[in-house]
Parts: structure tokens; C-alpha cells; sequence
């Protein structure tokens, strides 16, 4: 494999981790969110799942800030 095809496998692979980081952060949000049934029952229309995602990694976001910052205090 040449210099540059290994330069692109690298970034590659870099991209697909960081995306594959982000998107852990979206289902591990949604999973905890149906443990608090919130969407155990979801049946919306798909075009406003995309809203749901968002709020869900939002609000995930938002309690591990929390979390990490009561470590802190501690």
C-alpha cells in the first residue's frame, strides 16, 4: 500500500471512530430513556425521529454534566 493509501485508511478509520463515538452517545441516551418508558411505547412518525434524537442527546448531555460535576464536588 502506498504513503497516501495508508494516509487515507487512517482518516478513514479516524472519521468512522468519531462517528461511531457520537452515535454510542445517541443510542445509549434513547436506551435510557425507554428504561425510563418514556419511548418504550414510542410509535411517532419517522420524520420526527430526528427531533427525538436530538433532544435525547441533549438531555444525556446535559445529565452527565450534572454527574460530572457532583463528582467533583465530592
Amino acid at each position: 500500500m502506498t504513503d497516501s493509501g495508508m494516509k487515507h485508511q487512517a482518516k478513514t478509520t479516524s472519521q468512522r471512530k468519531a462517528h461511531s463515538s457520537r452515535r454510542i452517545r445517541v443510542d445509549h441516551g434513547i436506551a435510557h430513556l425507554k428504561n425510563w418508558r418514556a419511548l418504550a411505547r414510542h410509535l411517532g412518525r419517522r420524520e420526527h425521529m430526528s427531533d427525538t434524537i436530538q433532544a435525547v442527546a441533549g438531555l444525556l448531555s446535559h445529565q452527565q454534566r450534572a454527574d460530572l460535576n457532583l463528582t467533583r464536588q465530592m
